[in-house]
C-alpha cells in the first residue's frame, strides 16, 4: 500500500500537523479490498475522528476528543454530494472557538452523502457527534493499480 498524505491540520496561528493515528491510521485500516466490505461497528482512533465501514462505503464524524479540541463549533464546511475529493485535499473543513480543522482525504474519495443538518446546525455535532452529529458518507475511489 502506498504512503498515505491524509492527516488532520489544526490551523492557529502556526500551522501543523496532528500525528498520523489522528487520520493516516483511520483509512489505513479501513482501506476495502472490494467496495462491499462488511458493515461493521464504529472505529474509534487515537485521535479526533471515527469512521464506520458500511456496505459500499464508510461515515465518517468527530470523537468527543475532536469536539472537545474545537470548543464551540461555530462552523461545518461540508463537500457537495456526488464530488471527488482528490488525495490529500480537504474533505471537511471545522471551525470552532479552539481553532479551525481540517480532515483531508488520505486517499481519492466519493462523496456519497453530507449531513446537511450540521452545516445548518453545528452543534449538533457536539452534542452527539458518535449518531446525529455524523459529517460525511463516503466511498474510496479504486486506484488505478486496482482498476488493472
Amino acid at each position: 500500500m502506498p504512503p498515505l498524505n491524509g492527516s488532520l491540520s489544526h490551523k492557529k496561528g502556526r500551522s501543523k500537523k496532528y500525528p498520523s493515528c489522528a487520520v493516516r491510521g483511520m483509512f489505513a485500516a479501513m482501506k476495502p479490498k472490494h467496495d462491499t466490505s462488511p458493515i461493521r461497528s464504529k472505529e474509534f482512533q487515537r485521535g479526533h475522528v471515527w469512521v464506520q465501514a458500511l456496505e459500499g462505503g464508510y461515515t465518517l464524524g468527530l470523537t468527543h476528543l475532536g469536539t472537545d479540541s474545537l470548543g464551540d463549533l461555530e462552523s461545518v464546511i461540508l463537500p457537495s454530494e456526488g464530488s471527488t475529493i482528490p488525495q490529500g485535499d480537504v474533505l471537511v473543513e471545522l471551525e470552532g472557538a479552539g481553532g479551525q480543522f481540517d480532515i483531508l482525504a488520505p486517499y481519492e474519495l466519493e462523496v456519497q452523502a453530507v449531513n446537511d443538518s450540521a452545516e445548518k446546525d453545528p452543534e449538533r455535532v457536539s452534542e452527539d457527534p458518535l449518531e446525529e452529529g455524523w459529517l460525511v458518507k463516503f466511498r474510496i475511489r479504486p486506484t488505478k493499480q486496482e482498476n488493472s
